[in-house]
């Protein structure tokens, strides 16, 4: 039943807020810009700005696309123009926007538009006006972009940028006294004035920057709300009622019908029992690969499902050169898995090419093994890490040639009828005991393409092998066991 009421959050956003009518499309280069699908998505987003706005708008459309509708009030106000907030709550009003992005600063820089001293307090009318409208929605600052020299090209503007960089910090005051989040557009590209196009505007290359901060930013809010509705919905119903006893009031209550501190096994069953083995040891219910032992090999085959030809070494599995990946007999979806490894000792190379091996689980998604004690390579490669797509919190790598440990918490990732991802796989991993991974969302695949690139999903079965890597280093691994997990 949860799991059910989770899965309609989506289908309530968008019938609830999805079709409400909207501020009318003006057209032209001023003024308010509908998103072309209609405001189906799940999201709805609302971006307002000026022409810096309307240069990155498209790319974050374009990024959002998949789950959020984009539209877009663009005007060349400033916050001492004439109907500007009654506009405002307009615009704001009309929308049901989960998150709106705004920005009014650079059309004012002139003198006398805005008097003397009066910026910070019509600013904060206009956010109060912003508060009052957006309803549910979650707002975000947008820092005014720099003004650039005309006479003297890829500087900044001697004068007035001064302006801009005064009203900037009066901003962040205002938001922070607000509590409204700063994206500081400025900063982005303050130091890349080379990509300036004229005195206010920017190059392609330089929109596609501040596009990619406002995607993750609002990526990021949205994220938190939908974090905030799904622990809503899945929270037990608590029930709550006082009875009098003996002329006292006692308290009771109850989750999802359950009396807290229920005693009766039949209302209240016992948790299964479960040894957790002595150290070194797997636990009794798990799925042991690998247990130090010679005829544990056989759990093990190369990837045609034929003998591999991996060492059995001193108790341990020791990858061969070009012998290839091996892969567990059994096949796994979500699970619990433990694997202790140890980087050879006599060290040899550096960076990617020292001590390094993989964990795939379900055959495809990496944790990255590697000899990362005083040895750095790019963060996203070295131990521990979701191999391309999540450097780990910390590095907590042992010595070469010490045993080093990985348990982690897997969900397999679930795919629709259509083959798309309809629900990330998740990791929680610690290294050594620490936690390096919390409950992280794989946002892709783990498979190199390239110096700067990795894969994306693709489809793929409920269940697969857990495979480890040969990478041309004597990697060694041992006390290798499994307990799979409900989706």
């Amino acid at each position: 039943m949860k799991k059910s009421i989770a899965a309609m959050i989506i289908l309530i956003m968008v019938f609830t807020c999805g079709f409400v009518a909207s501020a009318e499309d003006t057209g032209g280069q001023w003024g308010f810009k509908k998103a072309s699908d209609n405001g189906v998505k799940p999201f709805r987003i609302l971006l307002i700005g000026d022409s810096v706005t309307n240069g990155y708008r498209q790319y974050v459309a374009e990024d959002l696309a998949d789950i959020a509708s984009c539209d877009v009030w663009l005007t060349p106000a400033h916050l001492n123009s004439d109907g500007l907030r009654d506009e405002l709550a307009r615009i704001v009003s009309a929308g049901c926007y989960d998150v709106i992005h705004f920005n009014i600063g650079l059309h004012g820089w002139e003198k006398g538009r805005i008097p003397e001293g009066q910026y910070e307090s019509l600013l904060r009318k206009y956010v109060e006006t912003l508060q009052k409208s957006a309803g549910r929605a979650v707002l975000v600052w947008g820092s005014t972009t720099p003004i650039m020299s005309e006479e003297t090209p890829r500087t900044l503007d001697p004068v007035n940028n001064s302006v801009i960089v005064e009203r900037n910090k009066i901003a962040a005051k205002v938001m922070a006294e607000s509590g409204i989040a700063v994206n500081d557009l400025y900063v982005a590209v303050v130091d890349k004035l080379n990509l300036g196009a004229d005195k206010f505007h920017w190059s392609p290359e330089a929109r596609r920057l501040q596009a990619d901060c406002v995607v993750r930013v609002i990526k990021k809010e949205l994220t938190f709300k939908l974090t905030v509705l799904l622990q809503k919905a899945c929270a037990p119903v608590i029930k709550k009622w006082t009875q009098i006893e003996d002329d006292k009031p006692v308290e009771y209550m109850t989750m999802d019908g359950i009396m807290v501190h229920e005693t009766n096994p039949q209302i209240q069953p016992q948790p299964d029992i479960v040894d957790p083995g002595q150290p070194g040891k797997a636990p009794s219910d798990a799925v042991v690969l690998f247990d130090g032992t010679e005829a544990s090999m056989k759990n093990w085959t190369d990837t045609n499902g034929n003998q591999t030809k991996w060492k059995f070494a001193d108790g341990a599995l020791e990858s061969v050169k070009d012998a290839g990946l091996i892969q567990s007999r059994q096949t796994f979806g979500s699970c619990q898995l433990h694997v202790e490894w140890a980087s050879p000792s006599n060290v040899q190379g550096s960076g990617q090419g020292r001590g390094n091996s993989g964990v795939f689980l379900m055959g495809t998604y990496e944790i990255q093994v590697l000899d990362s004690y005083q040895n750095t390579t790019y963060p996203d490669g070295q131990a521990g890490a979701l191999y391309g797509r999540k450097k780990p919190l910390v590095n907590a790598s042992r010595g070469p040639g010490q045993w080093q440990s990985y348990d982690v918490i897997f969900h397999r990732p679930i795919f629709g009828q259509d083959g798309k991802v309809i629900k990330q796989a998740t990791f929680t991993v610690l290294h050594n005991g620490v936690l390096i991974h919390d409950n992280v969302s794989l946002t892709g695949g783990t498979v190199w393409r390239g110096s700067h690139s990795i894969s994306e999903y693709e489809p793929h079965g409920d269940a697969l092998p857990i495979r480890l890597q040969d990478h041309g280093n004597p990697v060694h691994f041992r006390n290798i066991w499994v307990r799979p997990l409900n989706d």
